[in-house]
């Protein structure tokens, strides 16, 4: 990883930062380093509320199965086939329990967890 970022990130004598073609003094380099965190912040928002619409469509699935074993057969043959039990097992809690997690995520306990800590 250390050896992409050297070759594709590069700073020169003048303290002017080059990222791939383009070009940035040092404070605009920090800048953009702000606003690519700060997309990174968004999405992570963001990631909750797909984890819920997933959850939401897995539990009302898996209401018209016996069985999770069946549930699972349908689903490896289904579009959702790739995404893994963890993932699923996941986004069904996350739906099921999306009070709380709306009420943690609000007073910030959840920043520094991802989404199988929750």
């Amino acid at each position: 990883m250390t050896n992409a970022i050297a070759t594709s990130a590069a700073v020169s004598v003048d303290a002017t930062v080059r990222i791939g073609k383009k070009s940035y003094a040092l404070h605009d380099a920090m800048s953009h380093g702000a606003a690519v965190y700060d997309k990174l912040y968004l999405l992570q928002e963001q990631q909750l509320d797909y984890y819920r619409e997933l959850g939401t469509l897995l539990i009302q699935v898996r209401a018209l199965f016996k069985s999770d074993k069946l549930f699972g057969q349908y689903l490896l043959k289904s579009d959702l086939g790739s995404m893994s039990r963890q993932d699923r097992s996941d986004s069904m809690f996350i739906a099921a329990n999306w009070a709380k997690v709306q009420k943690l995520n609000a007073t910030g306990a959840l920043e520094a967890l991802g989404v199988s800590a929750i």
